[in-house]
């Protein structure tokens, strides 16, 4: 009976992680991303690729720079379909 209840643990535990970790993948991809700040803060590339910006200090600076042209390099995730950029380094381009 005691190792049935463990079992029943261990399986609800492992069905509990895996459901708050369903749909997002940090495959931790890195890319560098050339494209503009949007008023919504998000990266515009030049295909009309979205990119949201993880929320960390280098992506609030990011944010913050709305309508300018940008360099980004960071770490790649994806949220349902959506990118998520986690911004290691930016370079404003259009100065």
């Amino acid at each position: 009976m005691k190792k049935t209840s463990k079992v029943i643990c261990v399986v609800a535990s492992l069905f509990i992680l895996s459901a708050m970790f369903a749909g997002v993948s940090s495959a931790g991809k890195s890319v560098t991303i050339v494209g503009y700040v949007n008023d919504q803060y998000q990266i515009v590339d030049a295909e009309g690729t979205v990119y949201e910006i993880a929320n960390s200090e280098k992506g609030e600076e990011v944010a913050e720079l709305v309508d300018r042209k940008l360099r980004v390099t960071g770490s790649l995730m994806d949220a349902d379909g959506t990118p998520i950029i986690e911004i290691a380094m930016y370079e404003i381009l259009d100065d």
